[in-house]
């Protein structure tokens, strides 16, 4: 059996293509899609116009970040377009459209989603969903001009950056309520109360899928998030809609240019975790005896309650997507000590800061110090690396001491093993600092023993994991 995980580069987002089973019959999913200009360059032309990749048996989309659903909306927006060029043409309404057909993207058979409509219940009226896409769709698909274009330009400049987020999901709905003719689920998919969770199991083609994240307690805090955000944008909604045109595509109410530009994209959450990303929806995806963690934007301690609740006893997995692209406030000493893997997998280039270093330290410490999984060699995946073309000098720099780091880790690590619950432990700041400084110092580490601790970079394009 057949089971590999493609990690593309996609910013400073997250997507991963996991395909399973005999070799004449794979299992396709693609979980998240990361930044839309990442997608189109490096996801797109693996999966368009790919004979081995008729169609994604399942599409998921952990939560609504843009680093996670914009490369979605792109890959919506595209087949969009290719089906409303294959109508024109089939019906022989050729004019004004190009002769060459665009690329063509897999078929969607299946989408999970917690949506906005599923999300928010009775207790918004839904045509507000509804109403705020077609808002949406305005102010991203840049329909009006003059006045009315600045008058919107600074009802959307009134919005703050968690909007953008709010907006791709809305737009996301709103896309499958049209003729995608995509499979979505009846209900909320979260990680049920009691004994249900733990024999709840959805089966994908070749995956067995477990459900560990989230709870009705992140779905109830998201409700809140929502309902907050239409109230607090409910004005200039409505000063939008007024001058909405319509809009008669053959594929419904969504124009193809509709779709989130990156220049508005979420900012950092500031070191915190937002109330989005608590409500990420996290999967342990298995094929046969192997198996991958998939962690979205979740907290460390909300996978191990999904995994309590779920009755996974066994930690150990093939490969572990690091919650959040490696971000200290989402990876517990608890959880590096607990969850473990052959490969660890950082999505992200450096943006915020993600990978952190200390996340790195305390994932090798728990493996080389604390005992967990200690003689099992393990490895370190990236999907950037400093030279990846684009980066920031800022990230450029964050990435550069990351590729540093990982040299020298295992043997930092051996010199200088630290109990992170002892009270004579380093503070965090502390250890950075000796960290760096022996990353610095190269007359001290010229024999790097990376015996257990391996590590791989992505440039550009995709990582293929072979499970």
């Amino acid at each position: 059996m057949t089971f590999q995980v493609r990690c593309f580069h996609a910013g400073d987002g997250d997507c991963l293509l996991l395909s399973a089973g005999d070799d004449d019959a794979l299992t396709h999913m693609l979980v998240d899609g990361g930044r839309s200009g990442p997608f189109a360059k490096q996801t797109a032309p693996f999966l368009y116009d790919n004979d081995d990749i008729p169609s994604l048996d399942l599409v998921v989309v952990s939560h609504i970040d843009n680093d996670h659903i914009s490369g979605v909306l792109r890959l919506l927006k595209d087949h969009v377009a290719h089906t409303v060029w294959k109508v024109k043409k089939e019906g022989g309404r050729t004019s004004g459209m190009s002769r060459t057909e665009p690329d063509r993207p897999p078929e969607i058979n299946k989408l999970w989603h917690n949506s906005v409509t599923d999300a928010l219940g009775e207790k918004v009226d839904q045509t507000v969903a509804q109403q705020s896409l077609a808002t949406s769709a305005a102010l991203l698909g840049g329909q009006f001009a003059g006045e009315a274009e600045q008058e919107l330009g600074l009802a959307a400049t009134r919005m703050d950056n968690l909007a953008t987020g709010h907006r791709s999901a809305i737009e996301l709905e709103g896309r499958l309520r049209g003729k995608l003719n995509i499979e979505t689920e009846k209900e909320l998919i979260l990680v049920p109360e009691g004994d249900k969770a733990r024999r709840s199991r959805r089966r994908v083609g070749a995956f067995s899928i477990t459900v560990i994240g989230p709870t009705e307690e992140r779905i109830k805090d998201l409700r809140k998030d929502w309902e907050k955000w239409i109230d607090d944008n409910e004005q200039a909604r409505l000063d939008v809609m007024e001058r909405l045109r319509d809009d008669e595509q053959e594929m419904g109410a969504f124009s193809p240019s509709s779709v989130a530009p990156d220049s508005l994209a979420q900012g950092s959450s500031g070191g915190n975790i937002t109330v989005p990303n608590l409500a990420s929806l996290m999967l342990l995806v298995r094929a046969e005896d192997k198996s991958i963690l998939l962690t979205g934007d979740g907290s460390s301690e909300d996978i191990l309650e999904g995994l309590d609740r779920s009755g996974v006893d066994d930690r150990h997995f093939d490969v572990v997507k690091i919650p959040h692209h490696g971000a200290t406030a989402n990876v517990s000493h608890e959880f590096c000590r607990e969850v473990t893997a052959d490969t660890y997998v950082f999505c992200g280039n450096g943006a915020h800061t993600n990978p952190e270093l200390e996340v790195l330290w305390r994932i090798a410490n728990a493996r080389l110090a604390d005992g967990a999984c200690q003689n099992q060699p393990f490895t370190f995946a990236f999907t950037s690396k400093s030279s990846t073309p684009g980066l920031s000098e800022r990230r450029h720099d964050h990435m550069k001491e990351v590729e540093g780091t990982v040299r020298v880790l295992e043997q930092f690590v051996d010199e200088h093993p630290i109990d992170p619950d002892s009270d004579s432990s380093p503070e965090p700041a502390v250890l950075l600092k000796m960290l760096k400084e022996f990353v610095e110092d190269t007359d001290r580490h010229k024999r790097i023993r990376n015996r257990r601790l391996r590590y791989e970079f992505l440039k550009e394009g995709h990582l293929t994991l072979d499970l």
